[in-house]
């Protein structure tokens, strides 16, 4: 089998990085936010349990390390 994969690996496709590049991270928070605020309203979801998952998000999101380019 190994001498098989020796004549093959020039075939095998290299699999290529995939970057995703985020620029408005607020705009993206507002949406994450509103969708909580509406899954609450669908599943009748305590208010409190959305408070704090946004609150948490929020805190995250402040303390994440940002990458300059």
């Amino acid at each position: 089998m190994h001498s098989l994969y020796k004549y093959l690996r020039p075939f095998i496709a290299k699999k290529e990085q995939v970057v995703f590049e985020m620029e408005d991270e607020e705009e993206i928070t507002d949406e994450i936010e509103r969708s909580l605020w509406l899954i609450k309203e669908e599943l009748d979801l305590p208010t409190e349990e959305i408070q704090a998952s946004i609150r948490s998000r929020r805190n995250n999101s402040k303390n994440k390390p940002r990458n300059k380019m």
